[in-house]
């Protein structure tokens, strides 16, 4: 997450469990507070969507937009699942990018 005109970054940490356990398991203490447990697989294209800048018009949202610090994707899992975020940020478009300050993506694969 991110929040505009601001010196510090907001983070959420979101785990999403593919099969999980019944019942779900409570999350571990060592997880940050800021962290979420979820027993579905996320639309990917829809987190990503979620966290862009509204799309106000106006000199107001071109003066609140200057200050979006930019937005990080970051994926780790299945090949799947990295390549459905990597594809989600890539189908963002010019203006969509420079609302949101700039969007990075960064992907890590793994199989168990």
């Amino acid at each position: 997450y991110r929040k505009a005109k601001t010196n510090h970054i907001d983070l959420a940490y979101r785990l999403y469990l593919s099969q999980p356990p019944s019942p779900l398991p409570c999350l571990p203490p060592s997880l940050a507070p800021f962290s979420t447990l979820s027993p579905f697989r996320p639309e990917v294209s829809q987190l990503v969507q979620e966290l862009l800048p509204s799309d106000h018009h106006g000199p107001e949202a071109a003066g609140e937009n200057a200050h979006s610090p930019g937005m990080a994707v970051i994926a780790c899992g299945p090949e799947g699942i990295v390549m459905e975020a990597r594809n989600a940020v890539a189908r963002l478009g010019v203006e969509e990018r420079v609302r949101a300050g700039g969007v990075e993506f960064h992907g890590e694969c793994y199989a168990l």
